[in-house]
């Protein structure tokens, strides 16, 4: 075997380097790959090393599976036809015949063996599919030949009917019947498949409740641990007995000693080559020290590249041993037991020990996985490697007892001893060095500084809280629950950890994602506002799909096995009844989906009519928008429609509703209704578009934008006013643009009394025609509306060729005016008032002050005393 692993890795290396040499696309895919080795340069080494680290893998795999299959024997090839044969699709006699076979096996009890338990659990599921399957070309062949009888139409009442159609009908009526026949049957064995499989289900967690809180002697009681060491003595004197009455072991010394200096020899070499070999590779693809730590994806691949280079060497010499105890015949029987868990055991440990050197990194912090110094670092692969030796331990004795078939009180004893160092070692980890260590910097965040306590806090109550469970069930006698609980708990917090690097993973490159997209984007336009917004989405959908795989591999460690957890979600996707309505969570997702597809779809009509279709034709602004509305409006009516017939909601149903809310609608939501009609007939009628300048109440401006409820109009100092659509058909409203955009505009013009009125007449005029945004045709014309006490009155009345001039036209046509009377001298003048002024002495106004108060005279008449001071 070892042969063979060398000789594969020779035959790829070399098959890699000719390939580098021959093939000119290499240099293709080197330029392909030097962006991402930019950004990710761990992940990229030189090709021409790449065929040693693939020869390599494909060692460990070819001499890490050897011993599993040698000890298979023909049980692969048994699993290889029955798998071959449950392959090939069943006929429904053979699912019936088979479900019948389930239901006669599982109604023996507690006759059936785990292993036929495990059997059903696995292949009812495939017998309901294969049923189902069978159940919808039946029901599509029962449609089809119901067609087809129906195509004929009812037979003749008075039973005459051509020879040929007859027997067409009686061959089609047969036809049908036996189709009916076989959907029934498929019907059958469908719900068998159900009914069978709920109790194997039910069985399997009997049996699995059973066996988990089986009770066992107390370790308290001293009868105990007499009963663990004459267990234990037994055991080991049967091993011994065993190993030593083995045929396959009389050999004579001659031939133990060339075995033993084989063995030395293949070992010696092995370990040679394997510590050579992990030099170089360390060499080559070795975690260098710097200063900045490296993403997170290039840390991760460092350690599990650390890990393997550190397996090479015991995977290797152990490997090399058994295939060579293994061609000398040694390994048979229960010495190979032996040997198997043995290694398994070894191998558990130092996998253990390596990933803890990986992840802690105490010669390359800055490939350190672990948020923790240098020294908390050391502490942890410590532990971490005291913890390995104990699980490698405890695999090997587990497994060596079941081989033995050991007492329970050896297991009750051990399982004490294996919670007590378990729970001593994970009270280990949360003490206080390691979270909060001396040699944090006083200058640490306080904020960080109050995570780590609490995080520790935490860890020490769930260290607490497993270590009293563990030993509490062991107390009592419940040891397989106890090593349930340990274990599982172990797997469920590096599950979580993986997860956790998973995360940091997915956030990190969705986040170096975004990054290069902005500097792509730099210097060619402004960065987009949704940038941050979909960065989030994004991953917080990275959060949500996370959670849900820790979920979903979380159960199965649990006891919640696949096949369980997978009829679940197929029950909870397919649907569920609620109160007899049929509830689907993939239908209803499949409806959303198809409403966003088919809003989407709106939304790009719309965008290309507005740039594309409509600014080709001669429409103005407000059809424009009509059109683009009423298209967003159809294509909501048909994603709403869609999506409801695809949630599989009834109609009907959904008008009965309708109906009986119509009542509640008309007084509860009344105005709502009101204004999305009263928009509606806007978009029709189109009294008001887009564009229009109008005057509503107090308020006027443009119409903007024309929505469901309410209207959008901008006033001419930019602030927006919404207006309900219910005023716009109720009120009485101004549309300056309504048919046309010609306006006309009013200057009022004063002139002083005894100004020639005909000049001013040919004045204003001349500069009405002047003007490039005055109309010629309706012809400008002057008004003379008065005489006033101060100035005669006239009027310039003009039409201006867009409401857009309206307020510029007229500044515009007054500076003109201006211009033009003060060239002809033409007064513009101004109201006079008469200011009367009394004038007199402090003395005086004294001692009118002390006169009693006369009435104040009317304006033009004159006091009594004749004089303005009544003297």
């Amino acid at each position: 075997m070892g042969a063979l692993a060398v000789t594969l890795a020779a035959v790829v290396s070399v098959a890699v380097r000719r390939s580098r040499r021959r093939c000119p696309a290499s240099l293709t895919v080197r330029v392909s790959v030097t962006p991402l080795r930019r950004v990710f340069p761990f992940c990229f080494p030189r090709v021409r090393w790449g065929g040693l680290v693939l020869a390599c893998l494909l060692a460990l795999l070819v001499l890490g599976p050897a011993p599993v299959v040698a000890q298979s024997g023909g049980s692969g090839e048994q699993a290889e036809s029955t798998e071959q044969a449950q392959s090939e699709p069943l006929e429904l006699s053979e699912v019936l015949q088979q479900t019948q076979q389930a239901s006669d096996e599982l109604g023996s009890g507690l006759l059936l063996s785990d292993s036929r338990l495990t059997y059903w659990r696995q292949r009812l599921p495939q017998l309901r599919q294969r049923a189902a399957a069978i159940e919808a070309e039946a029901r599509g062949q029962v449609d089809s030949t119901q067609r087809l009888l129906d195509a004929l139409g009812p037979p003749p009442e008075d039973g005459h009917e051509p020879r040929p159609v007859a027997t067409e009908r009686d061959r089609l009526q047969q036809q049908l019947n036996n189709e009916r026949a076989r959907l029934k049957q498929a019907q059958l064995a469908i719900a068998r498949a159900d009914e069978l499989l709920g109790q194997v289900q039910s069985a399997s967690r009997e049996r699995f409740t059973s066996r988990l809180l089986v009770r066992g002697p107390s370790p308290l009681t001293p009868q105990t641990w007499v009963f663990a060491g004459e267990q234990l003595t037994s055991s080991l004197s049967q091993l011994v007995t065993v190993i030593a009455s083995a045929d396959h072991l009389k050999r004579t010394h001659d031939d133990w000693l060339n075995i033993a200096g084989g063995a030395l020899a293949i070992v010696l070499v092995s370990l040679v080559i394997a510590w050579l070999l992990r030099r170089i590779l360390l060499q080559r693809f070795g975690r260098t020290p710097q200063a900045e730590p490296p993403p997170t994806l290039v840390r991760l691949t460092g350690a599990l590249l650390h890990t393997l280079f550190y397996l090479l060497v015991p995977g290797l010499a152990m490997s090399a041993l058994y295939a060579y105890l293994e061609a000398v015949g040694l390994m048979q029987g229960l010495l190979d037991q032996l040997a198997l868990n043995a290694a398994l055991a070894v191998a558990f440990a130092f996998l253990i020990d390596g990933l803890a050197r990986a992840v802690t990194a105490p010669e390359a912090s800055a490939w350190r996985i672990l948020p923790v110094s240098d020294p908390c670092a050391v502490r942890v692969g410590w532990i971490a490697r005291v913890g390995a030796i104990v699980f490698g331990a405890d695999i090997l004795i587990v497994r060596m007892g079941r081989v033995l078939q050991a007492g329970e009180a050896i297991a009750v004893v051990h399982h004490l001893l294996f919670g007590l160092i378990v729970s001593a070692l994970l009270l280990a980890l949360t003490r206080r060095d390691i979270w909060q260590p001396p040699e944090l910097d006083e200058s640490t965040d306080e904020a960080l500084k109050a995570a780590r306590r609490k995080a520790r806090t935490w860890a020490a109550i769930g260290v607490l809280a497993l270590a009293l469970s563990v030993l509490g069930s062991i107390v009592f006698g419940y040891y397989e629950l106890s090593r349930y609980i340990i274990t599982r708990t172990i797997l469920t917090g590096v599950l979580i950890g993986l997860l956790l690097l998973l995360h940091a993973v997915a956030r990190e490159g969705i986040t170096t994602i975004f990054q290069m997209t902005r500097l792509r984007t730099t210097g060619r336009r402004q960065e987009d506002s949704t940038t941050p917004i979909l960065q989030f989405w994004i991953g917080a959908g990275v959060d949500v799909l996370v959670l849900a795989l820790g979920v979903l591999l979380a159960l199965p460690l649990w006891g919640v096995e696949w096949n369980d957890l997978w009829a679940w979600l197929r029950d909870a996707l397919m649907g569920f009844t609620l109160g007899g309505v049929t509830i689907s969570p993939f239908d209803l997702a499949l409806a959303i989906a198809l409403f966003v597809v088919v809003l989407s779809i709106t939304r790009v009509i719309q965008r290309t009519l507005d740039t594309r279709v409509l600014p080709q034709t001669r429409l103005d602004i407000g059809v424009r928008e009509s059109l683009r509305t009423f298209t967003g409006y159809l294509g909501l009516i048909v994603a709403g429609l869609i999506a409801l017939s695809t949630a599989g909601l009834n109609l009907s149903n959904l008008a009965i509703v309708a109906g009986a809310l119509s009542v509640g609608i008309g007084f509860g939501l009344q105005a709502i209704v009101n204004n999305f009609v009263s928009g509606l007939i806007l978009l029709f009628e189109r009294p008001i578009k887009v564009g229009d300048w109008v005057v509503i109440g107090q308020h006027q401006g443009y119409i903007k934008r024309i929505r469901v409820r309410s209207t959008e109009i901008e006033t001419f100092d930019q602030s927006s006013v919404i207006v309900p659509n219910s005023d716009f058909i109720s009120q009485s409203i101004i549309n300056w643009t309504h048919t046309n955009r010609v306006c006309r505009v009013i200057v009022p013009v004063r002139v002083a009394h005894g100004t020639d009125t005909q000049e001013v007449h040919d004045l204003l005029l001349q500069v009405a025609r002047e003007h490039p945004h005055v109309l010629r045709m309706p012809e400008a014309h002057v008004l003379f509306m008065d005489f006033g006490e101060s100035a005669l009155h006239f009027e310039l009345r003009v039409f201006a060729r867009d409401t857009d001039y309206f307020l510029s036209l007229a500044s515009e046509l007054r500076f003109a005016i201006d211009q033009k009377f003060r060239e002809s001298n033409i007064v513009i003048p101004y109201p006079q008032r008469d200011l009367h002024i009394r004038t007199g002495t402090m003395d005086r106004g004294r001692a009118r002050i002390d006169r009693p108060e006369t009435d104040i005279p009317e304006q033009g008449t004159t006091p009594a005393s004749g004089g303005p001071d009544g003297d």
